[in-house]
């Protein structure tokens, strides 16, 4: 498709959601690269968005690069430079992420297609950062689409709606909701604009002559008027409330605290007693099946889906359309936009028939987790 239109009438339905931010999936653990052949050496691209431990990305560390390939003894004095303790077992973890780089090509003497897979001392940092948090499980299998999360890494979609407290696609989905289950839609619940006649926000309000303000904005506020929003927390995205969010990487910001968020008393019980969602059966690294899992459905020819457009210069959008044909060995799915009818190849795992991805051949559906329910069953509060 040649021209994408972000901002329409399926957007004014969804207020709050709009704000919602959003991003794009990232490598699951336990992930797996490929050696590939370049013009001078085989090697494995970088993993996109890959932070060290206090945010340290791979070219952007305390010399080097990056230092985490360098010798030991060299390793081991910026190491000690980080605040917190980086066992040196990690280094084979940050040479698998930073493939890239010359100093931590694990491609080097392997041929092109040599599988180079992710080492378990990546789930122990990731373990470590997340345990100073509440409700920090992997749930296994992950929450599908319009399922109930906590954190953006809990989400097969990697994304987890800070408003709503739900997993979904991107900003934009406005139709996961139709998967949830009916007592979390009791929770979240459509709330109408109340601050419309807060204080100095006149983007809700108009002037003497029934004109709207300058810089007239509905979804600034939930005005008293026939537009609403639906919303589990209500101030979780804030101006530079960074509390209620997540990361690229799916994880919390420092200092995540959902008691700022103004999420309504029934989310909260459940967040206290972690009913919100099930975290089902932990993964165990080094394990043969990918873990945490994934669920999946049936897809066939016209199968209704939600899935990322990308034309290849940047821009990026999740679109409805419906399938057209499945290519297993390339990983890819062929979807018709429901838009302008036009046709793109896209990658398996970003492709969504309703709450999951589809089922490939022969796969057997994992086993769900303890199911999260109404208990306890409060009356929403503000």
């Amino acid at each position: 498709p040649s021209l994408r239109f972000p901002i329409g009438l399926d957007m004014m339905r969804i207020g709050g959601l709009l704000l919602c931010a959003s991003w794009l999936p990232t490598l699951l653990a336990q992930g797996t690269k490929k050696c590939i052949s370049g013009l001078t050496t085989v090697e494995a691209p970088s993993t996109s968005g890959y932070q060290i431990r206090s945010g340290y990305s791979c070219s952007t560390v305390m010399g080097g690069n990056p230092p985490w390939c360098q010798d030991t003894t060299w390793i081991g004095q910026q190491f000690a430079k980080i605040p917190g303790t980086v066992p040196m077992t990690e280094v084979d973890c940050h040479k698998y992420h930073c493939s890239a780089k010359k100093e931590c090509n694990m491609c080097d003497g392997k041929a092109a297609g040599y599988t180079l897979t992710e080492p378990c001392s990546c789930h122990t940092i990731q373990a470590q950062q997340r345990a100073q948090y509440p409700y920090n499980c992997v749930p296994n299998p992950l929450r599908g689409r319009g399922e109930t999360c906590v954190h953006g890494y809990q989400c097969s979609t990697r994304f987890c709606c800070p408003q709503l407290k739900v997993c979904l696609t991107d900003s934009l989905d406005g139709t996961a909701m139709t998967h949830s289950e009916q007592w979390v839609k009791d929770i979240v619940k459509p709330v109408t604009c109340n601050t419309a006649l807060d204080g100095a926000n006149k983007h809700c309000r108009g002037n003497a002559n029934g004109d709207p303000n300058p810089g007239f904005d509905q979804r600034d506020a939930a005005a008293t008027m026939p537009i609403v929003k639906p919303v589990t927390c209500n101030t979780a995205l804030d101006g530079a409330n960074k509390h209620c969010r997540g990361n690229a990487n799916g994880d919390p910001n420092p200092g995540f605290d959902q008691t700022r968020c103004g999420c309504n008393n029934a989310y909260m019980q459940h967040f206290n007693a972690e009913t919100w969602m099930p975290c089902g059966t932990a993964c165990q690294c080094g394990g043969n099946s990918p873990c945490p899992a994934r669920n999946f459905v049936s897809c066939g020819t016209n199968t209704a889906v939600r899935a990322l457009w990308d034309p290849g210069f940047g821009t990026k959008m999740w679109l409805a359309g419906k399938i057209v044909s499945k290519n297993e060995a390339g990983g890819t799915i062929k979807v018709l936009w429901d838009t302008d009818s036009t046709q793109s190849d896209v990658l398996w795992d970003l492709v969504y028939a309703g709450k999951h991805n589809c089922a490939r051949a022969g796969q057997t559906a994992p086993a769900p987790g303890t199911t999260a329910g109404p208990a306890p069953a409060t009356t929403a509060g503000p």
